[in-house]
């Protein structure tokens, strides 16, 4: 058999399957990398990206203020302009400070280091003026230092002083820290390390109860996390903040847990504040609220009811813009350094701080590695439209799960999954693109090539047709003889077909005619039709003018070479007849084929000849065939057709059947010659089956007896 070519089969969206495993591997592979580049430099991507989305989170959902546990006394522009440029007098620094300790505040930071003498002391009056009057310079003698006076001041309350961490120094811790338990580890390694740290001047840093580090941290000029510990040499240095709480609760010491890994957090009696492993806190900022602030001014003017101090955390620092204590915070406002204090302060009583765990870390990298696995597996069996479509749809979850976590204080960098798992959609999805045009051109390639071959099937199909029917004897091959006249047609299915016709005289009186139906289509059963209308033929003319060699005999003959060599088990249905040409006597002999129809011309009725059953040939191979026989006369019709005829099918599946042909026939009787009953049927059969495909090979032989009566030969 020839193969069959299908020109309209299509192009798949995505490339084979040897193709499709090379396109996953390489994207997996590529997904690995991604992934380890991702832990490596983990650090570095998240102070490039994940601080900027943590931004924009704070942005977008800015803390609430729920609690006011700080009070904010600013030294603003009123105070400046009420009280002079800074510094002032201690003497005025210590009234004010003595206001606000009238009013019970659990506890006083001061974000403000008096690193110098006072310049209005005693001592510094004298040396500025050396020509001062002797009687004047007594009078300065007796006078008590106003860095006395605040010292005094400092000491009847709970106050805590800033202190200032620098780079350079002798890595003496500062006395009077806040003594501090330590559980687990050794915390030097993991704080942010001063080697000193400026001070107040002696006389007022070691009157006040509590000190503190001021230091914040700026990363990329924007401040997010404020360190609550570091170390001065080794030992750990409270914040202003954590030192305000200590002093507050009344704790003897902090409690510091170490872990492996660094700082796990801080306790201050029943309150534990979790840290990063360096020792800060992510300050969930708020936007700037002007009721966290009293004016200094208003304080020392008696304007300000002490109240307002009652059981609150204090903290006195700069808010005039000509101090320049401003920070730029994830809320996209500047503020006052005091109040970046005040709102970790409010972080902690809320417990709205924000959170990054190690386990979060870990989190974003499975998560890059689930998104990346999902779009690995999809992208090169989904067409593109489709793909980017998952892709977004991926991205958006990922997104929203950062959103939806911020909203409980974690902090998770959604855009490191979500680039790294764009990173490998669009390499994956480039190398689908590239395989599949790789692909895409190797098929019209081939298809050129099935084409080429197609057309060159074509033709040589084209030519077994033409060889085929130039095998059919065509009715001018018999001699003018106005005694009988015959048509013949065949229309196979495919190009070629295995139905068979054939007729000849075996003697001037005896015409020998045969219609066969091998079983099967196409070119098996075209040249199975050969062979079979080749070996029937060659058995009628071996018997030249022996009047006994029968239709019968023919087709038992035929049976037995046939079945000698059939590799394919293929089998024949035939008819094979002869008509006496002097007397109208026909002959048949049919092997499992339709027998045939006789239209009575002197009756115009029309009836189906009947015989003994018999088998197909090549069925058995010494199987011995019988015959029958009918007297005709002048005008009468016999029509031999093969099942391509009775089972042709119309679109809904019906079959034309043999009472519809038999109707047709009947219409027919008066036809007047061979050809005009087969196109009578041809019209009919043609009808009924409408734009359906023929299905099957259809052959019709028709003969018509005249006896003596002159006939015009059709």
């Amino acid at each position: 058999m020839f193969p069959q070519i299908n020109e309209n089969r299509s192009i798949s969206a995505g490339p084979p399957i040897a193709d499709l495993r090379t396109v996953r591997l390489k994207s997996a592979a590529l997904l690995l990398v991604v992934i380890a580049l991702s832990a490596l430099f983990s650090d570095r991507l998240e102070r490039i990206l994940a601080y900027r989305l943590f931004d924009a989170y704070q942005t977008l959902m800015p803390r609430q203020r729920s609690s006011a546990p700080a009070v904010i006394v600013a030294i603003d522009e009123a105070s400046l302009k009420a009280h002079g440029q800074w510094p002032w007098p201690r003497t005025v620094v210590a009234h004010l400070l003595d206001i606000i300790a009238a009013g019970q505040p659990a506890a006083i930071g001061i974000d403000i280091i008096f690193a110098e003498a006072d310049r209005f002391a005693p001592e510094r009056l004298q040396e500025a003026l050396p020509n001062l009057d002797p009687s004047l310079r007594k009078v300065l003698t007796r006078q008590r230092s106003p860095d006395i006076r605040m010292a005094e001041s400092l000491r009847r309350g709970p106050f805590v002083l800033g202190m200032a961490g620098l780079e350079e120094g002798d890595n003496r811790p500062p006395p009077g820290i806040v003594p501090m338990k330590v559980w687990g580890g050794y915390p030097a390694l993991y704080l942010k390390n001063y080697r000193g740290v400026l001070r107040s001047i002696e006389v007022i840093d070691t009157a006040a109860p509590g000190k503190g580090l001021l230091s914040v941290n700026i990363e990329e000029g924007i401040t997010r996390r404020l360190p609550l510990l570091s170390s001065v040499g080794e030992q750990p240095v409270p914040s202003l903040g954590l030192a305000l709480l200590q002093l507050a609760s009344g704790a003897p010491a902090l409690d510091l847990q170490v872990g492996p890994r660094g700082v796990i957090g801080i306790g201050i009696g029943d309150l534990f504040i979790p840290t990063t492993r360096d020792g800060q806190m992510w300050v969930r900022f708020g936007p700037r609220d002007a009721t966290r602030f009293v004016s200094a001014q208003d304080i020392l003017a008696g304007h300000v009811d002490p109240q307002t101090f009652d059981r609150k955390l204090v903290l006195l620092g700069f808010t005039g813009m000509g101090l320049l204590d401003f920070v730029a915070t994830p809320v996209g406002e500047r503020m006052p350094g005091i109040e970046v204090h005040a709102q970790l302060l409010e972080n902690i009583f809320e417990h709205s701080w924000l959170s990054r765990p190690a386990a979060l870390r870990a989190g974003e990298l499975t998560v890059l590695g689930l998104l990346g696995l999902i779009l690995v597996l999809l992208t090169p069996i989904l067409k593109p439209g489709r793909s980017a479509l998952v892709w977004a749809g991926l991205i958006a979850a990922d997104l929203a799960a950062g959103v939806f976590l911020f909203r409980f204080g974690f902090l998770f960098d959604a855009l490191m999954p979500a680039l790294g798992a764009t990173a490998v959609y669009g390499a994956t999805m480039s190398m689908t693109l590239v395989m599949t045009e790789v692909q895409r051109r190797k098929l019209q390639s081939d298809l050129a090539a099935h084409r080429e071959v197609a057309a060159r099937l074509e033709g040589e199909m084209e030519a077994a047709k033409r060889v085929q029917i130039g095998m059919l004897p065509a009715v001018s091959s018999l001699p003018v003889d106005n005694r009988f006249g015959l048509a013949a047609f065949m229309e196979p299915a495919r190009q070629v077909g295995g139905d068979l016709y054939d007729f000849f005289l075996l003697t001037e009186n005896r015409l020998f005619f045969l219609v066969g139906d091998v079983s099967g289509k196409g070119m098996q059963a075209s040249l199975f039709m050969a062979l079979s209308k080749a070996l029937c033929k060659s058995v009628a003319l071996r018997a030249g003018d022996d009047a006994n060699i029968t239709p019968a005999e023919i087709l038992t003959q035929a049976n037995r070479e046939t079945a000698r060599d059939n590799p394919e088990n293929l089998f024949v249905t035939a008819l094979a007849g002869e008509l006496d040409l002097e007397t109208g006597k026909v002959t048949w002999a049919t092997a499992g084929h339709d027998q045939p129809y006789w239209l009575s011309m002197s009756k115009r009725q029309v009836e189906q000849l009947t015989s003994k059953p018999a088998l197909p040939l090549c069925v058995i191979e010494d199987y011995q065939y019988s015959q029958e026989s009918a007297w005709l006369v002048p005008g009468d019709i016999l029509v031999l057709i093969t099942d391509g005829v009775t089972e042709a099918q119309n679109m809904a599946g019906d079959f034309y059947g043999s009472n519809r042909l038999i109707t047709c026939l009947s219409q027919l009787t008066g036809a007047g010659s061979a050809q005009s009953v087969i196109d009578g049927i041809l019209s009919d059969v043609r009808g009924f089956v409408g734009e359906a495909e023929q299905a099957d090979d259809l052959t019709l032989l028709v003969l018509c007896w005249w006896g003596q009566k002159v006939h015009q030969i059709s």
